[in-house]
């Protein structure tokens, strides 16, 4: 049995079925999308006697879906009914019975009419209808034929087959037996390491969009801005991966500061650029092109929001502002933040610390809305003093009267920050700062053990982050109905959604990165 587990072919085949599957899955699940000829409106519910009804005009042929989403939900409705009939009368041609106005989607057969009306009314209730319903609405036209379902399928699977089979042959048939490596790496910080993958998986929490109104209040709460968290391990990364705690200055005729010998070596710019190129920025063009080239293909990128006139400029203006998942703002970010990083540690001691102190002021005079480097540039900046000015740090953090102190106030801001803020200022700068102190209590602590799992999520987290907003799309609405019958009897066991959602993700990642072998870090981002 152990040998087919550590057979490379045989992993390779599983992996290769798992992803299959899996585009398989998605492509017959993501029905929350718009067609070419669609198009989303506002529909106003006015009251009639003891229902609500609201007419609107489609203004294509084939309208097939509908999917409604309440933009103001009030209280609770009990069951509700909802019904899709052609104005002026006759037999109603898609009806659903929904609990409390949940968000619903109604199929049909493709009908070239243009004018409708919505109906909806409480199940077993003759109460009269109270007040305006208003309701975010998209519109289909047809859906995605079986051919074009077939094609995407067979083009993954090519794909596939072409990474895995170049691994295989051309690079690991190449490979030397390598000695059996260590069970922990020497001087390698498993603190850090899992605190990389704490982050991720928050990440990935903070991104689901819980129904119940208290797990959305305590998501938001706990989770909101938990970027700082990357961004902080980035900047202690960067500067403890250079080795460097003393620095001596190096000149170039040719290149000045193109090299700087450290402790531990040479500390290369040019290398440093190329590194996080291949790296970061080769994978994310590579994944955003992909989830762009599906959303043009099957959708229809205007659903993108703001929408650029032609496809091109409107793929380039996204790439470049990384846009086409709300989560790839950060590679905007981060990028800015790579160019300036090799001038950070040329920085002699006392103007780094005046720096890092002085754009501590930062995140209280700019929101998050107004300017992503000037709000999460300063826990960067922590990050390297962290790495820079360690021995001492730690001997403040971990004294017991400040490791108190520090636990005492996270808790604190939490509850003031309960239930969640609409603008991410100062103030939750200063709480996520607190949690990041506790998180290294909690993560250096771990590190005693060796725990795979959390391991494996941090040797992926760039993956994870590269690929879960795009599987969330069309994974999340089956895994609710999944889960609804159990949600409705305990609110509370909506984790279980999110939770499914994020193994889901990490058996694709696991897949896709045993799948393109050494192709992986490239194609990928682990």
């Amino acid at each position: 049995m152990m040998y087919f587990f550590t057979n490379k072919l045989f992993l390779k085949t599983i992996s290769f079925l798992l992803c299959v599957i899996f585009v398989m899955f998605f492509l017959a699940a993501d029905h929350d999308r718009l067609q070419e000829s669609g198009r989303k409106l506002e529909c106003r519910f006015e009251p009639v006697s003891s229902s609500w009804k609201c007419d609107f005009k489609t203004g294509f042929s084939g309208f097939s879906a509908i999917f409604l989403r309440a933009l103001q939900p009030r209280g609770n409705r009990g069951e509700t009914e909802i019904e899709l009939t052609p104005q002026g009368g006759g037999a109603p041609v898609a009806a659903k019975t929904v609990p409390e106005l949940s968000p619903v989607l109604l199929n049909f057969p493709a009908s070239d009419l243009q004018e409708w009306q919505l109906t909806i009314r409480r199940r077993n209730s003759d109460r009269p209808a109270d007040g305006e319903l208003a309701f975010s609405c998209n519109l289909y036209a047809g859906k995605i034929s079986r051919s074009c379902y077939w094609y995407g399928v067979i083009a993954a699977g090519v794909l596939f087959i072409i990474l895995g089979v170049a691994d295989y042959f051309f690079i690991l048939r190449k490979k030397t037996e390598q000695p059996e490596k260590p069970a922990r790496k020497s001087g390698f910080d498993y603190g850090i390491h899992y605190f990389r993958a704490l982050a991720i998986l928050f990440i990935m929490l903070l991104h689901y969009s819980f129904q119940s109104p208290d797990l959305k209040c305590l998501n938001h709460t706990l989770f909101s801005s938990v970027s700082y968290f990357f961004v902080f391990i980035s900047g202690y990364l960067f500067y403890y991966l250079t080795g460097s705690f003393e620095m001596a200055w190096s000149f170039s005729k040719r290149a000045p500061f193109l090299q700087a010998e450290t402790v531990s070596g040479k500390f290369s710019v040019w290398g440093y650029y190329k590194k996080k190129i291949l790296n970061i920025l080769l994978p994310y063009f590579l994944i955003a092109s992909t989830v762009y080239l599906y959303i043009w293909l099957y959708s229809d990128t205007a659903q993108l929001v703001p929408a650029i006139p032609g496809t091109w400029q409107d793929y380039l203006f996204r790439i470049r502002t990384g846009s086409v998942q709300r989560s790839h703002w950060y590679i905007y970010f981060i990028s800015k933040v790579f160019l300036i990083s090799p001038l950070l540690i040329f920085l002699p001691k006392k103007c780094f610390v005046v720096l890092t102190a002085g754009s501590c002021v930062l995140p209280f005079i700019f929101t998050r809305t107004e300017s992503h480097f000037c709000y999460f540039l300063p826990m960067y900046l922590l990050g390297m003093a962290y790495a820079r000015y360690r021995p001492g740090a730690d001997r403040i953090l971990y004294h017991p009267a400040v490791k108190i102190v520090i636990v005492v106030l996270s808790i604190v801001g939490l509850i003031f920050l309960y239930p969640g803020r609409d603008e991410q200022d100062g103030l939750i700068f200063a709480v996520r700062l607190l949690m990041t102190a506790d998180l290294l209590y909690i993560t250096n602590y771990l590190s005693r053990w060796k725990l795979p799992w959390l391991s494996f999520c941090a040797d992926i987290s760039f993956t994870l982050f590269f690929i879960h907003d795009f599987i969330y799309a069309g994974t999340m609405e089956p895994v609710r109905r999944f889960y609804a019958p159990v949600c409705r009897a305990v609110p509370v066991l909506e984790l279980l959604v999110p939770m499914t959602m994020i193994l889901i993700v990490i058996v694709l990642a696991w897949a896709l990165r045993n799948l393109f072998g050494s192709f992986s870090r490239r194609t990928i981002g682990s």
